[in-house]
């Protein structure tokens, strides 16, 4: 049987390549989302540390003046990396979003290709299929013909 070549099938490569690259993107950007996220929780763990061992000091009437100026600043100063961090994190899920969305895009544009040629090669087996019907209806018909003709001379 005849065989067709999608003519598009360039296209779709290229599709599928950049499909690819944005897969890798944006499991690069979720990684980086994963590790801000990581690190934001950490200081915030800091910071719960920092508040627990202020009220054990507390409990014991172990605390002075001079602890908890030092423990307020290392609050101010873990207080304010979080705030860093969360911008940083907030920053990580937009360009995660981005990504995602590039991506969607890409494995739209490539899958309406992908079915493009589905569609093609199934009006092409039709169409074979078809031409197939007629040729074997005017083989049984040239047959049926010199049949008769071969009846009639004998």
């Amino acid at each position: 049987m005849h065989k067709r070549r999608f003519r598009l099938q360039p296209v779709l490569k290229y599709r599928e390549r950049l499909e690819q690259a944005s897969q890798l993107e944006f499991a690069t950007a979720a990684m980086e989302h994963q590790q801000e996220s990581m690190e934001l929780a950490q200081l915030e763990q800091k910071r719960l540390a920092g508040f627990e061992e202020l009220g054990q000091q507390e409990e014991q009437d172990t605390l002075d003046i001079h602890a908890i100026a030092i423990t307020s600043a290392y609050m101010q100063t873990v207080s304010s990396a979080i705030d860093r961090q969360a911008k940083r994190v907030s920053a990580s899920t937009e360009k995660l979003a981005s990504k995602r969305g590039e991506l969607m895009e890409r494995s739209k544009d490539k899958k309406s290709l992908e079915l493009l040629r589905a569609r093609q090669k199934a009006e092409f087996e039709r169409e074979m299929e078809i031409s197939e019907t007629k040729l074997l209806d005017e083989m049984a018909t040239n047959l049926y013909i010199r049949q008769s003709i071969e009846g009639e001379k004998s």
